[in-house]
């Protein structure tokens, strides 16, 4: 479809906007796409996720109650971006709901487009008299099964009590979207039994092909490599080293393990050591953009081990750098690699991962072959222009 002539300027609506890793590598992407590739103009609004937000109406702080939520304007890689409070800090479904400071931002907009992990943070918009987009990842429920699981007590009951209010806002913040945007089959029927399949798209989501791209040459003996925060439960870490150490057992030759992320918590420190692997997991703390990219240039092959994963733009960041991935069969992957071709897919099976892995590191010729295929693939379907095309169309239509 051709970009439209008709200027538009768009709120992007995103909870805790932070340039890099999850959703708000997705609002980055879609900022990017805006600015790049359409004749719209693009704002980024980052909303508060944050029981501590100093910017939010906190009940543990009375200056803050007639002041409301307020504005900080603040900038990440280089996005400038607005970021505003909560109603109500530390009640998690109040920070989904619309108030005035925000509506302000979002009447200034022409289209609002609310990229997020579940659907409920679209409720936000619903008094802002503005079209409304959602992207949406998955679903409160889903997102959270794996710290459910692992909770007790009070803080269990509270946090299963907040997930069934949440679950209950999700359904009336998809409709309130005029289309809503979704990475995988998984959320596809789940949102199309809600609002209809005529307001849904299956859209992946990009990266810039040009910044994230190969060195001269694949590195044969690179490194395994792990991107992400391995201390969120759904990253599955027990699952990772536990493969790795059965790796080790029978290839001692096997790289090390870089796993780049947030800071690890004593709890995956302490499981490195349980395996004893201190002397072959090396962990990368915070890595700026720079810096990821170098370790994916650098590494043989990029591990996701992920329990449940909406996209994996990780994987795709990895593909476009020239590094094939092998990652578990937990929905968004399945959408992203080739099987035998860019990657492999594995099931939730310890053996059967380190298995596939020894495979593919005794295969240089194999490895090879699936790293140039990774690095086609990514430029043919998730270069900012080649995945940002439904997003823009819907723009231009509404």
């Amino acid at each position: 479809m051709p970009l439209s002539s008709t200027r538009k300027r768009v709120a992007v609506v995103t909870p805790a906007f932070q340039a890099r890793g999850g959703v708000s590598s997705v609002a980055a992407f879609l900022f990017d796409a805006i600015r790049r590739h359409s004749p719209h103009e693009a704002t980024i609004v980052s909303v508060s996720t944050s029981a501590r937000d100093p910017a939010s109406r906190r009940v543990v702080d009375p200056a803050t109650w007639l002041r409301g939520p307020a504005i900080v304007h603040s900038s990440a890689d280089d996005i400038q971006f607005s970021h505003v409070g909560a109603a109500l800090a530390e009640l998690e479904p109040a920070r989904y709901w619309p108030h005035r400071t925000l509506d302000t931002l979002l009447k200034a907009a022409d289209v609002v487009l609310v990229v997020s992990g579940t659907p409920a943070w679209a409720y936000l918009a619903r008094d802002c008299e503005r079209p409304v987009l959602l992207q949406n990842a998955t679903f409160a429920r889903r997102e959270r099964e794996q710290k459910l699981s692992g909770q007790r007590g009070l803080s269990g009951v509270w946090t299963r009590g907040m997930t069934r209010v949440v679950s209950a806002m999700e359904p009336i913040a998809l409709r309130i979207a005029t289309k809503v945007f979704v990475e995988n089959r998984y959320a596809e029927e789940r949102v199309a039994a809600v609002v209809g399949r005529s307001r849904v798209v299956r859209a992946p989501i990009g990266v810039d092909t040009d910044t994230y791209r190969p060195t001269d040459a694949y590195h044969d003996d690179g490194y395994l490599l792990v991107v992400g925060r391995m201390n969120d439960p759904r990253k599955n870490a027990p699952f990772l080293l536990g493969s790795y150490a059965q790796l080790r057992a029978g290839m001692p030759s096997v790289p090390p393990l870089v796993i780049a992320g947030e800071p690890p918590n004593d709890a995956l420190r302490n499981r490195v050591v349980a395996h004893g692997l201190r002397e072959h997991v090396h962990f990368i703390d915070n890595p700026t953009r720079g810096q990821l990219i170098e370790l994916y240039q650098r590494a043989a092959l990029l591990l996701l081990p992920s329990a449940e994963e909406g996209f994996g733009i990780v994987a795709v960041e990895a593909m476009a750098c020239g590094i094939p991935v092998i990652a578990t069969r937990c929905t968004g992957p399945e959408e992203i690699i080739d099987d035998d071709e860019t990657g492999h897919l594995v099931p939730l099976d310890e053996a059967r991962f380190a298995e596939t892995v020894e495979r593919v590191l005794r295969t240089s010729s194999k490895r090879r072959a699936m790293a140039a295929r990774a690095r086609t693939v990514a430029v043919e379907r998730y270069s900012t222009l080649a995945a940002s095309k439904p997003y823009l169309a819907a723009l231009n239509a509404v």
